[in-house]
């Protein structure tokens, strides 16, 4: 039964973190009348005005910083095209 269990709850982990990785889409610049409506990633420079930009022009939140090493990491920032310190995911907040 356990045996049962584990394989269960494995499966369901794997379906989930499918799910949830069909819904990350990247991000190389900002669109115009882009309607956000999954998980995005976007390259970030580090500065505060591309970040301001990033939020207002999609009506997004930064949700956190890529941390998956099996990702490569986005070389632009989305917004000016600079050289990308990190790789950030945002999305709309409800």
């Amino acid at each position: 039964m356990e045996r049962m269990m584990a394989d269960m709850q494995y499966r369901m982990l794997e379906r989930a973190e499918k799910e949830l990785r069909s819904r990350i889409k990247d991000m190389d610049d900002i669109p115009r009348g882009y309607e956000i409506e999954d998980i995005i990633r976007v390259g970030w420079c580090g500065e505060e005005d591309c970040a301001t930009q990033i939020e207002t022009e999609l009506e997004v939140t930064f949700l956190g910083e890529d941390m998956d090493l099996k990702s490569p990491p986005l070389p632009r920032c989305t917004t000016c095209g600079g050289t990308s310190m990190r790789t950030m995911y945002v999305s709309k907040t409800y």
